[in-house]
């Protein structure tokens, strides 16, 4: 039998994240060896060789931070999902991918109205600098990921402009949710991260920005014709969990 193309557990080290959490970014068998317990070997090997360098739960197709791909398409790959569920990993979230046409956009007067409605009650909506900077990559951190946090200082790092990025804050002054494009590697058609504090989801405030957000990624799209997309992950984002045990 030829030798069959299969990739499975590249390690991934990365300070932002616990040493204790071990990442399988994909596996593939070839399709003309399948259903000989090829997939299930890689994975089983995988999950001992993290095991056996302490990582005590691992994860599949996650953001890690950076991934080959956002999650497992249960619908390509049934037997993938089977196989995964067989061998214990549970779904966490869901990967949303998403994009927006910019031709001819204009903010919906609903939404301007709604903006209005929130300032009015005391929220506010800007470009942070000095210290709403500190507080936005709290913000990031806290209740998001860290990676959020490190796309927000690479992209200043960058020399990104600061109107890229929109704060809300709440009426205590505290920062309220944030939104931002071209953070990841200068792409300016790239949006995200985006995100609202959770005590505050549901009052309308990710809509602002979202749209707030579009409108800037508008003006530096030169032709008008580029599109933003992003894949949205936590609390949009299922990745496979399993526990390894001691």
């Amino acid at each position: 039998m030829p030798p069959t193309r299969c990739g499975a557990a590249p390690r991934w080290q990365a300070p932002i994240w616990s040493r204790k959490t071990g990442w399988i970014l994909f596996f593939f068998v070839d399709p003309a060896h399948r259903r000989g317990g090829l997939g299930r070997r890689l994975l089983t090997d995988a999950l001992q060789r993290l095991r056996g360098h302490g990582r005590t739960r691992v994860c599949f197709a996650a953001y890690a931070p950076h991934y080959v791909l956002p999650g497992l398409d249960r619908a390509a790959y049934p037997e993938a999902a089977r196989l995964l569920a067989g061998l214990g990993f549970r779904t966490r979230y869901e990967a949303v991918a998403m994009h927006r046409g910019l031709v001819g956009y204009r903010v919906p007067a609903a939404v301007r109205q709604h903006e209005e409605t929130l300032v009015a009650g005391g929220f506010r909506f800007g470009t942070p600098s000095d210290d709403a900077l500190v507080d936005l990559l709290r913000l990031a951190t806290g209740e998001f990921t860290p990676d959020w946090a490190r796309a927000v200082r690479q992209c200043l790092a960058g020399g990104a402009p600061l109107d890229r990025i929109v704060l809300a804050r709440a009426p205590d002054g505290r920062a309220a949710g944030f939104a931002l494009h071209c953070a990841y590697d200068g792409m300016v058609e790239r949006f995200g991260p985006f995100g609202v504090r959770g005590a505050l989801r549901g009052a309308g405030l990710g809509k602002v920005l979202l749209h707030r957000t579009t409108c800037t990624s508008q003006a530096d799209c030169s032709t008008g014709y580029s599109i933003p997309s992003a894949w949205i992950p936590s609390p949009f984002f299922r990745i496979p969990v399993r526990r390894c045990r001691p």
